[in-house]
């Protein structure tokens, strides 16, 4: 993992702000964060740089074991499998009671198969088989390996954007957003000792997880979700759970408005505490 982490190997100032602009600064390490590190270099960005505030990269992606939803023709006819977008946004609004935001359903509906293929053109080595999932209604669901599917996704991402020139930071909690004129110029950041950095960037994006792991937070949205669930990130809180709601707070501040926040979903797993461990994950 040592490749993998950047030093700080650019000039800084006297007051500890690095005196740098990227071309696009991200938030936040797991799939999301990854994907549009990947996505950006592909599009012709040079500069990147990727904050994650905790020791290892990853966030809960890479604790996940969990399946991505795409048509895949390719592979669903070898099957036997029909599908389609059009089936597949049907599904997603029918198992969202058709609360569902429609625009942005239908774009993920409709942008699942290149997904699919874009992920495994960038090294993802999906599974043959095409899995129907407890929840889904239509066997279009895609795994690596059905015990470090997160691990693969997170390692393929990393790979790939740190080949073509991204920067990682871990230990680097960004705080806020440097906001001026009307628009967001960067992030302001502390490292471990407590040193605050600026970063500044011609774009930046924030990909900083759910909010699970704030109790305040989440019961501001859903008054029942109170300190008795945990996640399952760290079903015995004992460990590190960094899905705080960073980039929510932080947006927040400058004005940025939330949408469809109360929904939060709960999931039973069984546990070690006589199988009545409950987790709480977005």
């Amino acid at each position: 993992m040592a490749a993998t982490v950047s030093s700080f190997s650019f000039p800084l100032w006297a007051n500890g702000l690095e005196d740098e602009i990227w071309d696009v600064i991200i938030v936040g390490s797991g799939v999301a964060g990854l994907s549009a590190a990947c996505s950006a270099l592909q599009a012709g960005s040079k500069r990147i740089l990727i904050l994650e505030k905790g020791p290892i990269v990853g966030g809960h992606s890479i604790l996940s074991t969990g399946y991505v939803a795409g048509v895949d023709r390719k592979r669903q006819k070898k099957l036997g499998i029909a599908d389609s977008p059009e089936l597949m946004l049907r599904n997603m609004l029918d198992i969202g009671g058709h609360e569902n935001d429609f625009e942005l359903a239908k774009v993920v509906c409709y942008q699942s198969e290149e997904t699919i293929y874009w992920l495994e053109d960038l090294g993802i080595k999906w599974e043959e088989r095409i899995f129907q999932t407890v929840a889904g209604l239509h066997p279009r669901s895609h795994i690596t390996s059905p015990v470090r599917a997160g691990y693969d996704y997170v390692m393929t991402l990393l790979k790939f954007a740190l080949s073509k020139g991204a920067v990682l930071k871990l230990n680097t909690r960004a705080t806020d957003l440097i906001y001026e004129n009307g628009s967001v110029k960067g992030i302001l950041a502390t490292d471990t000792n407590g040193l605050s950095q600026k970063y500044s960037g011609k774009a930046t994006i924030l990909a900083t997880g759910g909010f699970t792991a704030n109790v305040e937070l989440r019961k501001k949205y859903d008054p029942r979700l109170g300190q008795e669930f945990p996640t399952t990130a760290n079903p015995f809180g004992s460990t590190f759970d960094g899905a705080t709601g960073d980039g929510l707070l932080m947006a927040q501040r400058i004005g940025a408005a939330t949408k469809d926040a109360e929904y939060l979903q709960l999931i039973p797993f069984w546990g070690l505490k006589n199988c009545e461990t409950r987790a709480l994950k977005v």
